[in-house]
């Protein structure tokens, strides 16, 4: 299978096959569109929300114990392939954004351990 097959074939598997998410999971997560402002959502919702554009792109990233801000940096954006390519590169280690986390005082808000990170693959 050629490399553009391969492509097409993933676009086509719907987001819970491709980033191994749970279409039932109705549990918080806290979803971080990348550019866009952070929210609170479920399994469910975000691979509607996956499925409904063929071009938004999903990664994780954990969360330290009672941490209260994440940062993302251009590494973190890149897929296995992307990572052996350019993850060596200087600004693989760059800033993209600085996430503070929910908190409202709330001792569950500190128990999120991983932020799922939506990207545009047209960026």
């Amino acid at each position: 299978m050629s490399h553009e097959q391969a492509t097409n074939a993933q676009c086509k598997m719907s987001a819970a096959t491709k980033y191994g998410l749970d279409t039932q999971d109705t549990s918080p997560i806290i979803v971080y569109p990348l550019h866009g402002s952070l929210t609170m959502s479920t399994t469910t919702d975000l691979c509607r929300m996956l499925d409904s554009d063929a071009n938004l792109r999903l990664r994780t990233k954990a969360i330290s114990h009672r941490a209260s801000h994440v940062e993302i940096l251009q590494q973190d954006t890149y897929d296995e392939q992307e990572r052996a390519m350019w993850g060596r590169l200087p600004n693989a280690s760059a800033k993209l954004a600085v996430v503070t986390l929910p908190d409202n005082g709330n001792f569950f808000a500190r128990q999120f351990r991983t932020l799922y990170i939506v990207i545009s693959s047209s960026r």
